[in-house]
């Protein structure tokens, strides 16, 4: 069974603000940034556990996983 990612609209509002924010210095960076953070994203359909469970969200069955992405 294929597995999707689902952005919620914080997420997506946050990660919008934040490329924004970025690219008022350097544009270069915000866009590095924004397809290394999509390049993460799409890898998790191959390989779902490859990140931990989400610890902060309540009654998580791991279905949902949280993840950073360190530059």
């Amino acid at each position: 069974m294929a597995r999707t990612v689902v952005w919620n609209k914080q997420p997506v509002s946050f990660l919008i603000r934040a490329l924004k924010w970025i690219s008022a210095d350097s544009v270069l960076q915000a866009e590095r940034i924004e397809q290394e953070i999509i390049r993460a994203v799409n890898s998790i359909p191959d390989n779902p556990e490859k990140y931990p469970p989400d610890r902060f969200r309540r009654a998580n069955t791991g279905n949902f996983r949280a993840f950073e992405v360190v530059f």
